[in-house]
């Protein structure tokens, strides 16, 4: 529950889950970063991994992972 959380959360504050013609991928190509905190939690860290998983399973497209 905790890992589904952080997904949500962090869906929420990089506003994709608010933003209506936000582009995350777009014809196969990432078009987002996933920003994560210089020093995450674990729990940060792989729902930020899961979320860049579950994007390139869906689309084949790899989104960066920064933080």
């Amino acid at each position: 529950m905790k890992l589904f959380r952080s997904i949500v959360l962090l869906a929420c504050v990089s506003g994709i889950a608010l933003a209506a013609d936000f582009v995350v991928v777009e014809k196969g190509v990432a078009r987002a970063t996933v920003v994560i905190a210089p020093d995450p939690s674990e729990a940060l860290e792989a729902a930020a991994r899961m979320l860049v998983e579950y994007v390139q399973e869906a689309t084949s497209a790899t989104l960066p992972l920064a933080r």
